[in-house]
């Protein structure tokens, strides 16, 4: 989950720097990029449908707010 959690910090400080960003945005895709891989620890290796349904809606929720991150 680290490489994660590292492009996630990168695109966090991509978009800080740009002058065009959305705060609320911005907020939520740092939240998932913080819960997803949190989430993904706290799960049983056993359940790996679990995993593939978090790390899904995680990836979605990622998409849908980069996408709107800039206007």
């Amino acid at each position: 989950v680290l490489p994660m959690a590292l492009a996630g910090a990168v695109v966090v400080g991509l978009v800080l720097a740009s002058p065009d960003w959305r705060g609320l945005p911005l907020a939520g895709f740092a939240l998932v990029v913080v819960a997803t891989p949190a989430l993904l620890a706290a799960v049983p290796a056993a359940r790996r449908e679990t995993h593939v349904g978090l790390w899904a809606v995680g990836v979605g929720l990622l998409t849908a707010l980069g996408c709107e991150l800039w206007p």
